[in-house]
């Protein structure tokens, strides 16, 4: 018979700018007739820290393998990682267990038909409204293991390149300000070697 699979996938690329990945990444997912789930950024200040930014989204799973083919574009994948999931067994058996529960609201409903006191009403009421309830849970489950098998859950995370933040007025000033160190130390060095010949002819030039 036919399988039931649920895939997902996550997926780390290192970009120039997260900001502009991040726009192209929404661009691609409605492309595919998806939508963003979830979007977080996490922007370091002044250093060179990374900027790094994580988008989770929904997509039809008949489109996965093109759409991670298209998010690698974006920049250069560090990492891939792709999941399936068969969840046939859960979804054949929530169909019987639905289709079981069904045929047995449908008994109580003609019990209550022929129910004839006020207690037996209240008991097939009662027992009625239990099935109907753990129909109703049915149903969610189906729907999240349709929902987990026709669409597919992709996690992108975007990181970038440490920014060189450093003004390169202060960069210049500070090298210049090495530089005249490093003069000033050899100068230093030159006096103190001449220092103690000009003591000398200090001292024997006196008398005259």
């Amino acid at each position: 018979g036919e399988r039931h699979v649920a895939r997902t996938a996550s997926i780390t690329i290192n970009v120039s700018d997260a900001n502009a990945a991040a726009a192209r990444i929404r661009e691609l997912t409605a492309s595919r007739e998806g939508y963003v789930t979830r979007e977080s950024v996490s922007i370091r200040e002044a250093g060179g820290g990374k900027t790094s930014s994580t988008i989770v989204v929904s997509i039809p799973t008949a489109d996965l393998d093109a759409f991670l083919a298209d998010v690698a574009e974006v920049g250069t994948v560090q990492r891939r990682e792709v999941t399936a999931d068969d969840v046939t067994t859960a979804v054949v058996d929530v169909e019987a267990r639905i289709r079981t529960l069904r045929a047995s609201i449908e008994r109580i409903g003609a019990l209550m038909e022929r129910a004839g006191t006020v207690t037996e009403i209240a008991q097939v009421e009662t027992e009625l409204s239990k099935r109907q309830a753990d129909l109703e849970s049915l149903l969610a489950q189906q729907k999240h293991l349709t929902t987990i098998t026709e669409r597919a859950g992709v996690r992108i995370s975007l990181v970038s390149a440490p920014v060189d933040t450093t003004n390169p007025f202060w960069s210049g000033l500070l090298g210049g300000w090495d530089a005249l160190g490093a003069s000033a130390r050899g100068l230093l060095v030159i006096i103190g070697a001449v220092l103690p010949f000009a003591v000398v002819l200090l001292v024997v030039g006196v008398p005259i």
